[in-house]
């Protein structure tokens, strides 16, 4: 249902689409009514949803869910003490950028993005 909100917001114009739970472990297959609908959600490769983080990509030949080795996960880190001047978005990226084993950042929470 969250995924439904999302894109029905962000995508008003898209046409008809579906998405089924395919074989576990947390994938889905979409099928949209156009290659222009595909192409365009594809294009924005990750939706922050309430519940987690969905990262999109196109479907391969030969696609096994159970042999899939995940190799990202999401997480929130928690910053302690952070001067104030630091509470811009571009900021926190960049400190990030340069923080060893953690990949790019997708987004801020709401109490971040407020400064609260």
């Amino acid at each position: 249902m969250d995924l439904r909100k999302k894109l029905d917001v962000t995508y008003k114009h898209l046409g008809q689409w579906k998405a089924i739970m395919f074989g576990g472990k947390g994938f889905y297959e979409f099928a949209f009514s156009s290659l222009e609908d595909m192409c365009m959600v594809l294009a924005v490769g990750t939706w922050n949803l309430s519940l987690g983080i969905i990262r999109v990509f196109a479907w391969t030949r030969d696609f096994v869910p159970f042999s899939m080795k995940l190799t990202k996960t999401q997480c929130w880190i928690r910053i302690l003490v952070l001067p104030l001047e630091y509470w811009q978005s571009k900021a926190i990226f960049a400190i990030f950028s340069v923080a060893r084993d953690i990949d790019t950042p997708l987004s801020l929470d709401d109490y971040t993005k407020n400064k609260s």
